[in-house]
């Protein structure tokens, strides 16, 4: 039995066929390497079908589940994401996820050094 897969990818969206066993009931919300699939056009990301909302949008909970990169979230909202991120090497662009962070964190204390009084 077969699992029908979607690129997570809004510029590609090939369906692929998978040899993934669905879960029997629901898909539980957590990490499983054996669910995650590459989409054979693009190499990106694939989610189940069934799991992929209409609107196509990739949901915090299906990118935790099938991406293999913890930043892949925040680099596909700048357009940073890519086939190659699903490599697992660490290369120069993924700094700009971690220097996002950074510069909210900064952000967020000089906030509360603000409200705090301290200058």
């Amino acid at each position: 039995m077969t699992t029908t897969y979607t690129c997570s990818s809004g510029r590609c969206q090939h369906d692929f066929e998978t040899d993934v066993i669905a879960p029997e009931g629901n898909w539980a919300v957590h990490a499983n390497p054996a669910w995650r699939r590459l989409c054979p056009e693009c190499g990106c990301f694939g989610v189940p079908a069934v799991l992929m909302p209409p609107n196509r949008l990739v949901s915090d909970d299906l990118y935790f589940m099938f991406a293999s990169c913890p930043n892949t979230q925040r680099c596909s909202l700048v357009d940073m994401y890519a086939a190659d991120c699903e490599r697992g090497q660490l290369m120069p662009k993924c700094l700009h996820a971690l220097h996002e962070e950074q510069a909210s964190i900064q952000y967020k204390l000089a906030q509360m050094g603000e409200r705090l009084g301290l200058k």
